[in-house]
């Protein structure tokens, strides 16, 4: 076999192993592996996201450097809201709300001058805290913080 074909077939099973790897995936302490695909499009009752409610501090450590997320997950006439900042332009309201197991999901897009940068959050309670884990960028970056309630939102 000549080396140009071997080089072809080689780049052509690159090619194929890229386009049907699977998209990414979220590992959740103590949780499930889910596809983060699985996050999206379902309804959440008030009732179901009760132990999400609130406006909840995380301070994580990003590749950027240190960073404070504040979660706020509200019910505004009968239907679960959210928003996020993590410190950096106004807060990103979430477009799709989700729960898989004891994990509430939210889907958001932040927009920065000249970006959008797309994130994924799940929420996991610990007991009075709330552990955050982030992806961003379709999880090019992703870091975990400890939730506690009431924080305070970041200056941005």
């Amino acid at each position: 076999m000549s080396r140009r074909l071997a080089l072809a077939i080689l780049l052509s099973l690159t090619l194929i192993s890229v386009a049907v790897a699977p998209g990414p995936v979220w590992r959740l302490a103590g949780g499930p592996i889910l596809d983060a695909a699985q996050a999206t499009g379902s309804t959440v009752s008030p009732a179901r996201a009760a132990p999400f409610v609130g406006d909840w501090s995380a301070p994580v450590t990003s590749p950027m450097g240190p960073a404070t997320y504040v979660v706020s997950v509200k019910i505004d006439d009968g239907k679960v809201v959210a928003t996020v900042n993590g410190g950096m332009g106004p807060p990103a309201v979430v477009s799709d709300i989700s729960l898989v197991g004891q994990n509430l999901f939210l889907k958001y897009v932040s927009e920065l001058p000249g970006m959008s940068i797309p994130g994924l959050i799940a929420m996991t309670p610990q007991g009075s805290s709330m552990l955050l884990t982030i992806s961003m960028m379709d999880g090019q970056f992703e870091m975990a913080g400890t939730a506690t309630k009431g924080g305070a939102a970041p200056a941005g």
